[in-house]
């Protein structure tokens, strides 16, 4: 089944309303194009998020009374079974901890206060000395589109608290946080960064986004930070 670009665009504009939720959107991940003008849907639904970023600053910021820092990660990482792909490669880059863009601090870090918030977990946080990276880690075949990784990245970087965030990890107070997609080279997200969709190089540029790219090679990982071809 087909969607016209009003479809599309109605579907977008429909989940405006409840904005902590539009990066779990179906709409978001789908593939093709639209039936009447042969647009991405995803290039639709980027156009409609860049004219109405605002709308995302309506996100509540959730203030955790517990710490955000998990003692345990420091010393059970090696240990950890998991059946999640995304976890456990999230866990083998903790183990790392050192790479040329920054220093990986956690893993998992849980962003909710009560159990019945609506909030989930930032994948890795990277700090480079000035800047704190709340990491959005997608497994290398994810089939997420890069847009839905920027969203739910997004929303999470506007549910944290982020004084505390600083304060439970010992950061100097003038630490600039950021949100940052982190996907694996060659993957479906990386893809997306060259295949002629201008509506979501105009998002990326208006909110000044910051893209990693991660690869393995011989058993460990290596990210480095994406440049926009000129």
């Amino acid at each position: 089944m087909g969607y016209t670009k009003k479809e599309i665009i109605r579907m977008a504009n429909d989940s405006l309303s409840d904005i902590e939720n539009f990066y779990k959107q179906k709409f978001l991940n789908y593939k093709g194009v639209t039936v009447d003008t042969g647009e991405y849907y995803n290039e639709v639904v980027a156009g409609i998020v860049h004219d109405s970023w605002e709308e995302f600053s309506r996100i509540r910021s959730i203030t955790r009374r517990t710490s955000y820092l998990t003692e345990s990660h420091s010393y059970q990482s090696s240990g950890i079974m998991t059946n999640r792909i995304e976890e456990r490669i999230a866990i083998e880059i903790f183990r790392q901890r050192e790479f040329q863009t920054g220093k990986i601090l956690d893993y998992q870090t849980p962003l909710k206060d009560k159990r019945r918030d609506n909030a989930g977990k930032i994948d890795l946080l990277m700090y480079d000395g000035r800047l704190l990276y709340l990491l959005e880690l997608k497994r290398p075949d994810s089939q997420e589109s890069m847009l839905r990784c920027i969203l739910e990245g997004y929303t999470y970087f506007r549910i944290a608290a982020h004084k505390k965030l600083l304060e439970d990890f010992k950061l100097p107070t003038e630490t600039l946080i950021k949100p940052a997609p982190l996907i694996f080279e060659g993957s479906y997200q990386h893809g997306q960064l060259f295949d002629n969709r201008s509506n979501l190089l105009r998002l990326i540029d208006k909110i000044e986004q910051d893209i990693f790219i991660v690869k393995e090679y011989e058993g460990s990982y290596y990210i480095y930070k994406y440049e926009k071809e000129e």
